[in-house]
This record gives C-alpha cells, structure tokens and sequence, in this order.
C-alpha cells in the first residue's frame, strides 16, 4: 500500500470531539505506506491541507519532498501525520485565516485517532516535526532549537497494560525553513541541520534493518 489514506483512522473523518471540527473543510488524516519505517508526524493541517485532505501538500510539503528524493525517499515508503487533523486557525479582521497551534484540549481530542496510526505502522523511528509534535509526542519541554538532532522516548499503552516504547527524533517543521529562507546560505544553519536529522533517520532505520537481517 502507498501514499493511501490509513484505514484505521477513516472512522474519524466525521469526529467531532472538539471545536475544531466546527470550522474545517475535511479532517487530515494519515497518508503513506502502512508498512513505513519512517514515520513523519507534523503540527497540524494548513489551508491547502484542510482543503483537499491529505498532508503536506503546501509550500512546506513540497519543500519535504526535496528533501526526500535527496534522500532517495519518497511518499510511497514513509507515513505522513499530524498531531490534530483538523485546521487550527485564527480568523483575522480581514477575513483571512492565520494557522495557530493547536491547544491542549485539541491535541488530547486527537490523541487516540494518532495512536491508532502509530500502532498500525509500527515504524521502527518518529520523526517529531517541529515544537508541537515535538512535545506532544514525548512530553518534553525543552525548546526545538535545542532538543533537534536528539532522540527521544515516547511510552504509549500497550495491548496488555505495558507500555511501548517509540524512539523520536526532534527536528524542525519545513515551515520554520520556508519562512527563514535567508538561513539557507549560511554554514550550519537550520536547512543544514533539517537534512542532517532526516539523514540521521535513515541512518537509524538502516541499522535496525541490518540487526533484523542478522538474526
């Protein structure tokens, strides 16, 4: 299966668990491969998410797909998510939308909608796009800045009352590089950093794939 909807998660495509679902257009929901090792979770969706469904789609998400087939990756083996699946957005006097981070009572109204998709890929590494994402997934409270590059522990419920443990690596949200294109130019600077975590993560899934094979 490639870059399809997760079924796991289509019952929620009429959630109404918080307001969220008063303002959107369609609920965003997983998009990839079931059987990605990498999986990509982000802070939620934007204009063009919200319009046709799917995640990133806008500017940002065609800033991922470079560096996808960088990587010589591509949508077709990796999962794509979100933290909340509907819009988060402030309206502004012109009429406007501004996307905001979504708040504590929304996360947790998606939280089980976004273990479900964890639970059915089962990729081997997370990779926490940005601060939200971030903190959510792990409950850390160290800025992005400094906890990018890190990898982190997520403990979620198990089937049985145990609890499994997900390794997270931190890095930062392409949003945050397309609104600092001026960065891009300089040594070491955040575009740098992005791709350097993203190599990181294959690297990661690569290991795990040569322990697996040895067995």
């Amino acid at each position: 299966m490639s870059d399809e909807q997760l079924p796991c998660e289509k019952e929620w495509l009429d959630c109404t668990r918080c307001d969220l679902h008063k303002t959107r257009t369609r609920v965003v929901i997983g998009y990839g491969s079931r059987r990605a090792k990498l999986m990509f979770i982000g802070e939620g969706p934007g204009g063009l998410e919200d319009e046709e469904g799917r995640p990133f789609v806008g500017p940002a998400g065609e800033l991922f797909d470079d560096y996808l087939r960088h990587l010589k990756l591509s949508r077709d083996n990796i999962m794509l998510n979100n933290i909340v699946a509907c819009r988060a957005f402030i309206q502004e006097d012109d009429g406007s939308r501004r996307d905001r981070p979504p708040k504590k009572p929304e996360i947790l109204a998606c939280k089980d909608r976004l273990l479900e998709a964890i639970y059915t890929v089962d990729p081997v590494l997370i990779v926490a796009m940005g601060s939200v994402a971030f903190k959510a997934l792990t409950g850390e409270t160290t800025s992005i800045t400094k906890a990018r590059g890190g990898i982190y522990e997520m403990k979620v419920p198990g089937w049985e009352a145990e609890e499994i443990t997900y390794n997270v690596l931190a890095t930062f949200h392409p949003s945050y590089l397309k609104r600092n294109p001026q960065e891009r130019r300089k040594n070491g600077s955040i575009w740098e950093q992005f791709l350097d975590d993203l190599s990181l993560a294959v690297q990661m899934v690569e290991i795990a794939d040569e322990r697996y094979s040895r067995r």
